[in-house]
């Protein structure tokens, strides 16, 4: 699984790093005023010709499209608490199919209050869009994500701390957010509530342990036949970002079962989340992403799927600040219905590109990506591919 967690994260870290990851938010932000500090962003990306705007299997339409996405980041001290926040636009524009151009936005904020032994948080984040949900799903359609935590962190010894929280979500679909025939509001509609609790225990200053276990309920608000409770258990690693390795590794298991008057089928099996990546000292970065989880599908006949994939990005500094990038990837979607046991559609991705680093916190590039969809079902079939400039700003 993953490479066995990369072998164990490369034996939890064994090369020895001397930066340390900062504790103090508001001291290393770019901008500061007092005990408020301010990371701004910006992006510019998808700037050139995308060849299949609609992912159609037939007659695909081409356009000239770009997407700005503006953000900041916000920190604040109030006495021993610290609040943070984190907003941003996407606004994507089309050149020719103007049904398509769109604005979104994205917002969080959370808190903590550490005291001697236990530190109350929250947080709450909420996004509005209207794009592609995944990779069932080829309309560019608007849904509502809300999100909440409420819960503690108890510190049970010098390394190692609990954190209990309860949770809720909101998935929300727009009434004319329709894709081949179907509202999607009338069958992806859902709230969700899951109480769960986290064990961590630091084995190095960089590499924590994780243990989480949650139990989940999941209500759909038209198409009640899909309600289910889950249970979840799944360990791993959290990487700290100045780590040889960094990011997190997840692997787990999940039972999904129907909810009293349900009718969705029960699955039981192995889950992943995988998001990590490693420098050598040859200034190749190599970073990895893997998932295996239950996904919804837009169609009542099948009411989920098992979707899993990876994704791996090299990227190869070559002369100065230039760097080269190539970039592959395939996801599975594996319906589950006893009258659609044998279908199972692929995405696979091939791309790359050059870059080239103005600055510490500027990037600009020229990337090139194909995708190609394999299913049973002809109209499912299709080939896309996206030529385009990005520059990005960001600490």
């Amino acid at each position: 699984m993953a490479i066995a967690l990369l072998i164990i994260l490369m034996l939890l870290q064994a090369v020895p790093v001397s930066a340390q990851q900062p504790s103090d938010a508001v001291a290393t932000a770019p901008i500061r005023f007092g005990p408020l500090g301010l990371g701004p962003r910006m992006a510019l990306t998808n700037v050139g010709v995308d060849t299949n705007v609609f992912n159609e299997a037939e007659n695909p339409k081409q356009d000239f499209t770009l997407t700005a996405s503006p953000g900041i980041e916000l920190w604040l001290r109030a006495g021993r608490g610290l609040l943070t926040a984190e907003g941003r636009l996407d606004i994507a524009y089309f050149a020719k199919y103007s049904t398509e151009t769109s604005v979104g936005r994205s917002v969080s904020a959370g808190y903590e209050f550490p005291l001697n032994r236990f530190r109350p948080l929250a947080h709450f984040s909420s996004t509005k869009a209207r794009e592609r949900p995944g990779y069932e799903i080829d309309a560019r359609v608007r849904r509502q994500e809300d999100n909440g935590l409420a819960g503690m962190d108890v510190r049970l010894g010098g390394k190692s701390y609990m954190q209990l929280g309860y949770r809720q979500s909101h998935t929300t679909y727009d009434e004319d957010a329709i894709f081949e025939g179907w509202r999607l509001d009338q069958s992806l509609n859902r709230a969700s509530k899951a109480a769960e609790a986290v064990f961590r225990y630091k084995l190095t200053p960089m590499t924590t342990w994780v243990v989480r276990a949650s139990a989940e309920q999941e209500r759909f608000a038209f198409a009640t036949a899909r309600n289910s409770n889950t249970g979840r258990i799944s360990t791993g690693f959290d990487l700290g970002r100045f780590a040889l390795i960094r990011g997190t590794a997840q692997v787990g298991y999940r039972t999904l079962t129907a909810a009293d008057g349900g009718t969705t089928p029960t699955f039981r099996g192995v889950t992943a989340d995988v998001d990590v990546s490693y420098t050598a000292p040859t200034q190749t970065r190599l970073s990895l992403m893997t998932s295996r989880e239950v996904e919804y599908s837009y169609e009542l006949a099948h009411p989920y799927y098992l979707q899993t994939g990876f994704s791996l990005t090299v990227t190869q500094r070559i002369i100065g600040h230039w760097d080269l990038q190539a970039l592959g990837g395939r996801n599975r979607l594996d319906y589950r219905a006893p009258s659609l046991s044998d279908r199972v559609d692929t995405v696979d991705r091939i791309g790359g590109g050059v870059g080239y680093q103005f600055a510490d916190h500027v990037r600009v590039s020229l990337d090139a990506q194909a995708q190609h969809r394999q299913s049973v079902l002809p109209e499912r079939r299709l080939r896309t591919f996206r030529v385009g400039g990005s520059v990005t700003y960001g600490y």
